[in-house]
Formats: C-alpha cells, sequence, structure tokens
C-alpha cells in the first residue's frame, strides 16, 4: 500500500466515523428530549390508561380511532425499554472521556428500578407477608431472594405507596409472568389490603 492509498483508506474511515458518531449525538439529544413526553405518558399510564382500555374492552370506543397506547403491552414496553436505554446511557457516559453533565435518577425511576429488581408479583406477596399474613409464603418460591430482600429493605419505608400503586395499575398480563404461583387477581387483591392496612397505621408513603 502506497502512502497516499493509505491516507485515502485512513480518511474514509474518518469520515464514516465523524457521519456515525453526528448521527449518535443528534439521536442521544432527541432521546435526553424525549422525557417530558415519556413522563406524560408515565403519569397516562398511572391514572386514565385503565378507563381508557377498559372503554375499548367494550368496545365504546369509534372503530376507526387510532390506539396503540391502549395495547395491553405496547405502553408499558414503551415505558420499560425507555428506562432501560436510559440507564445504558447513564452507564456509558460515566466511563467515557467526552462524558456530560452526570445524569441523577429522579426517585421516580429509583423506585421503577428497584421494583424491577424484585418483580410486582414478589414484592406483593413479600409485603403481604410482612403486614398482613405471616401464613402467605408465595414469595419463598423464587428461585432468587437476596437482591429482592435488598431492595425490597433498602426502598419500603420510601417507595411502599409508590409500588403498590404501580403494581395496581399494570395489566394483567404483566403480572400473570410470575414464578409464585399467583393470578393477577390475587396480587391486586393482596395490594388493595396493603393499602388498607398502610392507612390503618398512619403510613403515607
Amino acid at each position: 500500500m502506497t502512502q497516499k492509498e493509505r491516507i485515502e483508506q485512513m480518511e474514509n474511515l474518518f469520515d464514516q466515523s465523524n457521519e456515525v458518531i453526528q448521527r449518535l449525538r443528534q439521536a442521544i439529544d432527541d432521546f435526553s428530549a424525549l422525557q417530558p413526553t415519556i413522563d406524560e405518558l408515565d403519569n397516562y399510564y398511572k391514572t386514565k390508561w385503565r378507563t381508557d382500555f377498559e372503554a375499548d374492552e367494550k368496545g365504546k370506543l369509534p372503530a376507526d380511532l387510532k390506539r396503540g397506547v391502549l395495547s395491553e403491552d405496547g405502553l408499558w414496553d414503551l415505558l420499560e425499554e425507555y428506562q432501560r436505554l436510559k440507564e445504558c446511557l447513564g452507564k456509558n457516559e460515566s466511563h467515557s472521556p467526552l462524558k456530560r453533565k452526570p445524569n441523577i435518577n429522579s426517585q421516580k425511576d429509583d423506585a421503577k428500578t428497584k421494583l424491577r429488581t424484585m418483580g410486582a408479583s414478589w414484592f406483593i406477596s413479600y409485603a403481604y407477608y410482612n403486614l398482613c399474613d405471616k401464613n402467605h409464603k408465595n414469595w419463598e418460591k423464587a428461585e432468587t431472594k437476596q437482591p429482592r430482600l435488598s431492595s425490597y429493605k433498602n426502598g419500603c419505608h420510601q417507595y411502599m405507596k409508590t409500588w403498590i400503586t404501580m403494581v395496581l395499575n399494570m395489566n394483567n398480563n404483566k403480572l400473570k409472568k410470575n414464578e409464585i404461583g399467583l393470578s393477577p387477581e390475587e396480587i391486586k387483591r393482596m395490594a388493595k389490603k396493603l393499602l388498607i392496612e398502610m392507612e390503618k397505621n398512619g403510613c403515607s408513603k
């Protein structure tokens, strides 16, 4: 390879790399600007989504209305994928020599992360065992318990009510996927009883 050929080859690689980096930087900027939109969708999922979903199930919505947001798993999966990508970007930036300002997770993000570590059904089962019925032992069926117990102990005083509300707003298809033998109906019944117990004990968090 001649000097001229080597420089031409490296110049081509330089241009290719520069183009990809510029596209990625724009994509990261667009992703960062998405946070308010995701927050609005997350709030909708926790408040009005169930009402709209049930109206659709009963055939009360116009047939020609575009409503992908009401699909059983669509919105949940989008919110989960956003959080996963956000965490991946945060980890990558922390090791990058060109890292931007540190991304500090909100309390809501921390609550979601801990709930994912435990699993919604396991959390409800263990909390129900702790607060309502010591004879309830379904949580013991989980293969991995230590990381779940750690997340519970580290967050229960701060996030208990938030976690329960998140579980109550989950669609039943998500709650079916558990290894401890609880149906979605059982999980939500226990969640509601946990809220009642918290109110009796004057717990607000």
